[in-house]
């Protein structure tokens, strides 16, 4: 579709105008592109950033070691519900820990009023 500014100008005139407006619509289109780039760039720097702060924040776990009593019906399984943290050790670490720590076997039968020693971690540095 050709664009008629003045019918009064000559034809040239009036396609170097066309062309005109041509190059403004492509230049703001760009613009518009490039303003979309931008913000999504700031916006995933400033979660990623807001990322980094939140794990830099967060307190560093120390790992420490205590002695615990057998209750009856214990089991080395329901023992690490109560110490293991899923993000640093999963239970079945938490479990071969405690058996060689005790000098045990996973099949070994745990007895009420029996010690254990377990490791469990503390944000707390003691």
């Amino acid at each position: 579709m050709e664009r008629v500014y003045n019918d009064k100008i000559s034809k040239k005139a009036n396609e170097s105008l066309a062309k005109r407006a041509h190059t403004v619509r492509a230049e703001k289109r760009i613009l518009l592109i490039a303003g979309i780039i931008l913000v999504s760039i700031l916006i995933l720097l400033g979660s990623s950033m807001n990322a980094f702060a939140s794990s830099r924040t967060r307190n560093e776990l120390h790992k420490y070691y205590t002695s615990i009593e057998v209750n009856p019906g214990d089991t080395l399984w329901n023992i690490s519900e109560d110490y293991v943290i899923d993000h640093v050790m999963s239970r079945e670490d938490f479990i071969d820990e405690v058996c060689r720590l005790n000098n045990i076997s996973e099949k070994d039968i745990l007895h009420s009023g029996q010690y254990l020693i377990v490791a469990y971690y503390s944000t707390e540095e003691k």
